[in-house]
């Protein structure tokens, strides 16, 4: 790697610790003191963000800090962040225990499933998204915000030239592997409105698309770590969709940010 690129990857990750800073000390984060908060799927981008950040908080919280609990199926403790002051606990999504622990939160974040590997793992992309997020929701009455951290691809497809906004209309295949992903989100979605509609729940979906930072796995399959990986095994990037589609990209620590706000300030019943 030559010096400009070197110094490019230096204020890169500048910018990126200030914006995780900022973050930590947002106001609207004195909310959540002494709150409990729960997150269904803590591993994964956006799982370690938002426990990062809620970590970081607390630190100037002092005695009135959050209660922060991270759900899994796998955790390694010595890769979590603040594995010293944020409960973990390993459990599959939709089992006693974590329908239980997030049972006892005032705040639930739920951002477990599978997004790279769906294609391999159909039922249990389903399962996540449907039952066993049912099964959280069903499982309190007392919810003061649950966020389900939805997708894009809820939208289904578009021209490759035209923007997406919240009242486009997609167009669904009606056999297809993406479904997989997407209905499945589709579905997740619906579930919530259910318990909005029939049980006054204060639940709100979250449509990520793309998003991109630090805490991103290795080897998970998205853009932006295939481009990674083509830059450092063959010294050049390859694009293989269209080269006029159109991609909207967001880094963890925004997305992150406007997971929190959504428990707090987000419509309920609504995306």
């Amino acid at each position: 790697m030559n010096t400009t690129n070197m110094e490019t990857v230096e204020k890169s990750r500048l910018a990126y610790k200030r914006g995780a800073e900022a973050l930590a000390n947002a106001a609207f984060l004195n909310q959540f003191r002494g709150s409990k908060i729960c997150v269904v799927g803590c591993t994964g981008v956006i799982g370690q963000t938002l426990l990062k950040a809620l970590g970081s908080a607390n630190e100037r919280f002092g005695a009135d800090r959050i209660s922060i609990r991270g759900i899994a199926r796998t955790v390694d403790l010595a890769r979590m962040p603040y594995a010293d002051s944020i409960e973990y606990v390993q459990t599959a999504a939709g089992s006693a225990e974590c329908v239980e622990s997030a049972a006892r939160s005032d705040y639930v974040i739920y951002v477990a499933g599978t997004t790279s590997d769906y294609r391999s793992k159909p039922l249990a992309t389903m399962e996540t998204q449907t039952s066993n997020l049912h099964h959280i929701l069903n499982a309190s009455n007392n919810y003061a915000g649950f966020s389900f951290v939805s997708s894009a691809r809820v939208y289904g497809r578009s021209l490759p030239d035209m923007p997406i906004g919240e009242d486009f209309v997609g167009t669904v295949v009606a056999m297809d592997l993406d479904n997989i992903y997407d209905c499945a989100k589709r579905l997740g979605e619906s579930i919530c409105l259910w318990h909005y509609v029939n049980r006054e729940t204060a639940v709100n979906a979250v449509r990520l698309t793309n998003v991109y930072g630090l805490n991103e796995r290795k080897h998970s399959r998205t853009m932006v770590n295939d481009f990674i990986s083509q830059a450092f095994t063959n010294q050049e990037i390859r694009i293989m969709g269209h080269p006029a589609s159109i991609r909207n990209h967001i880094s963890e620590i925004d997305a992150a940010q406007g997971i929190l706000r959504s428990l707090l300030k987000g419509s309920k019943g609504q995306a």
